[in-house]
């Protein structure tokens, strides 16, 4: 799905596809998202991310599946410049991101996320199993469930370089892995940062080199 419109609304689909590009979506600057009740299973893309959402969009995706999601050079989901992202009751298995940061969520510029009420199941990339952050604005993930995650070189779960503001908290992480940071690795020099992390349940995250 290619979307140039100022408002797309997704509901009740089975997207199972590939593409150059995003094998799911891609959507131009400023518009609106909505996708509901979704599944998305067996998507492939080549030389992006197989949800590739551009600048200065607000997104919101409620009660969807993702299965074994193949992405070559690029993570599950991305979000560049400015964008507003809102992700809440997620079923996430069998994510591969080749060669890329952010196995299954990238953002940067400004960019903000919100993940709550989700389960993530076995996912790796290079750099953040789960998520990469690269100068972000505000991340929020809650209540989530981490399985199986895994990284290559840093941050097994999450990979945070440069950020405004984290809350991490209400978190069951049953396995994440990576050569540093097995379960978070920060990177930044911000003097400013507000970090909130709280009531982890960490079993079996493990770090090759350092910081489990």
């Amino acid at each position: 799905i290619y979307n140039s419109v100022n408002t797309l609304l997704a509901e009740n689909l089975i997207i199972n596809s590939e593409g150059i590009l995003s094998g799911g979506i891609q959507s131009s600057s400023n518009v609106n998202i909505t996708i509901f009740d979704c599944l998305f299973a067996y998507v492939y893309t080549d030389e992006s991310s197989s949800f590739s959402i551009s600048r200065n969009i607000d997104l919101l995706i409620e009660r969807c599946f993702f299965l074994f999601v193949i992405s070559n050079k690029g993570s599950m989901l991305s979000f560049e410049d400015n964008s507003d992202v809102e992700v809440n009751f997620l079923f996430v298995f069998s994510i591969i991101s080749l060669e890329s940061q952010g196995g299954i969520f990238f953002l940067n510029t400004g960019s903000n996320l919100k993940v709550e009420y989700s389960n993530f199941d076995a996912a790796s990339s290079l750099y953040g199993g789960l998520i990469y952050v690269e100068n972000g604005g505000f991340l929020l993930v809650s209540n989530c469930v981490l399985n199986d995650l895994d990284a290559k070189f840093d941050g097994g779960g999450f990979f945070i370089d440069q950020i405004l503001q984290a809350q991490i908290y209400n978190i069951s992480c049953f396995k994440c892995g990576a050569s540093s940071g097995g379960m978070i690795f920060v990177k930044t020099n911000e003097e400013n940062v507000i970090f909130k992390l709280e009531n982890f349940n960490i079993i079996g995250a493990s770090a090759s080199k350092y910081g489990e």
